[in-house]
């Protein structure tokens, strides 16, 4: 193996973890930081929801089945919302169109722009 080989070689290890102590520490903490973002999503998550049902905006089934509904917009249900978008419904003709088309393959009419929301509103 030569030299640059086996000096791109380290450099990958280290990229993806090394055994060394720096490392792994380095990596634990990143652990730890992702852990805590994920317990405040959790709890902001939490009290929206809550607040929705006390104030009488939505009943705790109608939450439920709009989870349900925006778990499955990325092909599967399953607990999560895959962020990779894809193929988008024309509002004019309702035929599926490439993720990165402009306007309707069929009909020529424009196609939504992708955004925060809506990709979730429904027609």
């Amino acid at each position: 193996m030569s030299y640059a080989r086996a000096s791109n070689f380290t450099q990958r290890i280290e990229l993806f973890g090394s055994s060394s102590s720096e490392s792994s520490s380095g990596r634990s903490g990143q652990i730890a930081e992702l852990e805590h973002r994920i317990a405040q999503l959790n709890l902001q998550v939490q009290t929206l929801a809550r607040l929705l049902v006390a104030k009488g905006t939505v009943t705790e089934q109608e939450l439920n089945e709009w989870m349900d509904f925006v778990d499955e917009m990325d092909g599967r249900r399953d607990g999560k919302l895959d962020r990779t978008p894809g193929p988008k419904n024309c509002p004019g003709c309702g035929r599926m169109n490439p993720t990165k088309a402009v306007r309707c393959l069929y009909c020529d009419g424009e196609l939504p722009r992708s955004g925060f929301l809506q990709e979730t509103s429904v027609g």
